[in-house]
């Protein structure tokens, strides 16, 4: 069990100090309505309680995603107990994100956006490996279905807020006017990766309070001092918490040949994603050295494979 340090709450007050001269830097008042995107972790959670203890107004709201014509996907999987952002335990995230709601009296609402979810993320993931590219849906996620459509039909619905919080480990600064992200304090869980496609208009309306968090522990400790059950819950690990190839157990995928750089054929392959470049386990080629992959042709359904070496060359 996760115990509340002796100088935790004198730490605590002084984080929330620092946390309100940075909103006043860019201008923030604690008398603004805030919309916290909530995943049904401890990040949000934590977000949540921050903003609520500085005296903003909040409101928590989540976004529905899992669409239950995919469950054959999770046949073989029901035992897992890992979540990701998509996929069948959504049902108990947007039940921990309520509870966490109803303990910080705050109001919660949940926004459906299946439609837009399988229409932009999950045909992106498909059709990117399918042309023998590397998705990142977590980036495209955030940029379109969190800073855009679940704002968008949150405010459709008459849902008033001045500002968008969420939980992930950023900063926001401006620079030359401009309204962009910088580096959390936490730099082993920075995230600004994950929000690279946000622009200006975006972040000039969002607030990232987990930016100045020291370490991971704290904000488990923060959830633990509001007596948030999500406290002690695990990390998502991904985008989808069983194997991402089962997206692709409908499609139609061809077989196709592996060959060296000389173009010298070496084997088959099972369909161009189950590859990524600068992969190498789960080629089952013998060679003298280990092999990567180079190149990805979708026009040939070729994949290239290499010496280590080869994958600094273009």
């Amino acid at each position: 069990m996760l115990e509340i340090h002796q100088d935790f709450k004198k730490n605590y007050q002084k984080f929330l100090s620092k946390i309100y001269q940075e909103f006043s830097k860019i201008s923030i008042s604690p008398n603004s309505t805030v919309a916290v995107g909530l995943s049904g972790g401890v990040d949000s959670s934590a977000t949540l309680a921050i903003l609520k203890e500085l005296g903003f107004n909040t409101i928590g709201i989540t976004m529905k995603i899992w669409n239950p014509k995919y469950s054959y996907l999770y046949e073989k999987y029901q035992n897992t107990k890992i979540h990701g952002c998509f996929g069948p335990e959504e049902i108990e995230d947007i039940r921990d994100a309520s509870i966490i709601c109803k303990i910080l009296k705050t109001p919660f609402f949940v926004i459906d956006l299946t439609k837009e979810y399988e229409e932009i993320v999950l045909e992106y993931f498909k059709n990117q490996y399918i042309e023998g590219k590397t998705p990142n849906p977590c980036v495209i996620c955030n940029w379109k279905m969190k800073f855009e459509f679940l704002l968008q039909k949150a405010l459709s619905s008459n849902i008033k807020f001045d500002y968008f919080a969420t939980g992930h480990y950023v900063k926001r600064i401006t620079y030359k006017n401009i309204s962009t992200l910088a580096q959390a304090e936490y730099l082993k869980k920075d995230q600004t990766y994950y929000l690279s496609y946000l622009n200006h208009y975006h972040i000039q309306k969002s607030l990232f309070p987990l930016g100045y968090i020291s370490d991971k522990e704290t904000t488990r400790q923060i959830a633990k001092l509001y007596n948030l059950p999500t406290y002690n819950k695990p990390d998502s690990q991904n985008f989808i918490s069983i194997k991402y190839t089962e997206i692709f157990k409908n499609e139609k995928i061809e077989n196709g040949i592996i060959v060296d750089k000389n173009q010298k054929i070496l084997g088959q392959h099972k369909g161009l994603h189950f590859y990524t470049i600068g992969q190498r386990k789960g080629l089952n080629i013998p060679h003298s050295k280990p092999l990567y992959v180079i190149n990805i042709d979708k026009e040939t359904n070729t994949i290239t494979v290499g010496e280590k070496e080869d994958l600094y060359q273009k």
